[in-house]
C-alpha cells in the first residue's frame, strides 16, 4: 500500500468516528487540521522509521495523533498527548487508538507545565501548540533537548498566515544550520521536519 493509499485509509477511519459514537455525542467535532499533502509529504521525507517515544504537543481533536501514531509509531510506542483544551473528539480518538492497541496517554496540561517533569527520551514530537512566537519558542526551548539524537521533530503551520510563531521559528532554525525540511501546499500551512543530529 502506497502513502498515499493509506493516508486516505486512515483519513477514513478517524472520521468514521461519526458513525460510531452515541446519539448524544453528535456535538464531538472531528477534524484534521493538517493538509494532508503535506503530511504525506513529511511521512514519505521520514521514511519507514518506527517511532518508539511520540510526544505531541497540541493535540486538538486528534487528528494529527491518529495519523501520526498509526503511520510513525511501532507497535510497543509510548504516546504522550499534551493539550490544554477540554476536548471530547480528542478523548474519543485517545480511546479509539487505546483501543486498536496502541499506547497512548492524554495530559490535558500546558505543554509548558509538563515540560519540566517529563524525564522520557522522545523520538518523535510534533510541536503544534501555542503558535505566538513566545508560545512555540517556549516548546521549542524546553522539548528540544527532550528528543534524542536523530530523533524527529515535526512542526505545524511553518508558512501559513495568521501565525506569527512557527515561521519566525523555522527561519531561525534554517538559519542556524539545523536540518529542517519544509513541505508547502497551496493555500496551506506549511509542516516542518526536523532531524536532530
Amino acid at each position: 500500500m502506497t502513502t498515499h493509499e493509506r493516508m486516505k485509509e486512515l483519513v477514513r477511519e478517524y472520521y468514521d468516528s461519526y458513525n460510531k459514537i452515541p446519539p448524544e455525542h453528535f456535538s464531538y467535532i472531528f477534524h484534521i487540521p493538517q493538509n494532508l499533502d503535506e503530511v504525506e509529504g513529511a511521512i514519505e521525507y521520514i521514511g519507514d522509521r518506527k517511532f518508539h517515544s511520540f510526544v505531541e504537543l497540541g493535540s486538538d481533536r486528534g487528528g494529527s495523533l491518529w495519523l501520526y501514531s498509526n503511520f510513525l509509531c511501532a507497535d510497543d510506542a509510548e504516546i504522550v498527548s499534551i493539550d490544554c483544551t477540554k476536548n471530547h473528539a480528542l478523548y474519543y480518538i485517545v480511546n479509539k487508538l487505546n483501543t486498536i492497541g496502541k499506547n497512548v496517554k492524554y495530559i490535558e496540561s500546558h505543554s509548558h507545565t509538563i515540560a519540566p517533569t517529563f524525564y522520557k527520551d522522545v523520538d518523535l514530537l510534533h510541536i503544534d501548540a501555542g503558535h505566538h512566537y513566545e508560545g512555540v519558542k517556549t516548546d521549542w526551548d524546553m522539548w528540544y533537548p527532550k528528543v534524542v539524537s536523530g530523533g524527529v521533530i515535526i512542526l505545524h503551520d511553518t508558512t501559513g498566515s495568521g501565525h506569527d510563531g512557527p515561521p519566525r521559528l523555522r527561519a531561525e532554525l534554517e538559519k542556524a544550520g539545523f536540518n529542517i525540511k519544509t513541505f508547502s501546499a497551496p493555500a496551506a500551512l506549511g509542516i516542518s521536519v526536523v532531524i536532530k543530529e
